[in-house]
């Protein structure tokens, strides 16, 4: 019986503590709130990353715009959709899965069809025969001399 009253009364004290933190957040100011969103913002951005981008983790567990290296993890698609899980999905035939993509043709031109891999730039770049095993995305339409294109994220 103590034990319950003691969890109730701590489950008491943190509803109120949080009721109170509540309470101060509403009385603070439309300037005060914008600062700490991009304070925020700012905190979570990846330097040089934008729309299309190839985003990885490096072997510090930072993340990074890929540059290719071997000791980078893909984490996926930089998106303006702020909700999309960026992981590679457990299925890769939904629609879904389809991201507008920055892609180069440093390891040749990219075509319909083609298995893609992150390479420098936060780029997608074409994969060799002996890549494709590790390949991240398929290309859903052909380049045209490096561009932003459809790619299809690969389980």
């Amino acid at each position: 019986m103590k034990t319950t009253i003691k969890i109730t009364t701590i489950f008491a004290l943190v509803v109120g503590a949080f009721s109170m933190a509540t309470a101060q957040d509403a009385n603070m100011s439309a300037a005060d709130l914008d600062a700490a969103v991009n304070s925020y913002m700012e905190s979570k951005s990846v330097q040089g990353a934008e729309v299309g981008m190839v985003l990885c983790e490096d072997a510090q567990g930072n993340r990074v715009v890929c540059s290719g290296s071997l000791e980078e993890s893909v984490l996926g698609v930089i998106t303006s959709v702020p909700y999309v899980t960026i992981n590679k999905p457990a299925k890769s035939d939904g629609s879904k899965y389809i991201f507008v993509a920055r892609v180069s043709d440093q390891n040749g031109a990219v075509k319909e069809g083609d298995y893609l891999k992150a390479i420098a730039g936060g780029n997608f770049g074409k994969c060799s025969k002996e890549e494709i095993p590790f390949a991240y995305a398929i290309a859903l339409e052909d380049a045209n001399g490096g561009r932003s294109i459809r790619v299809k994220i690969l389980k």
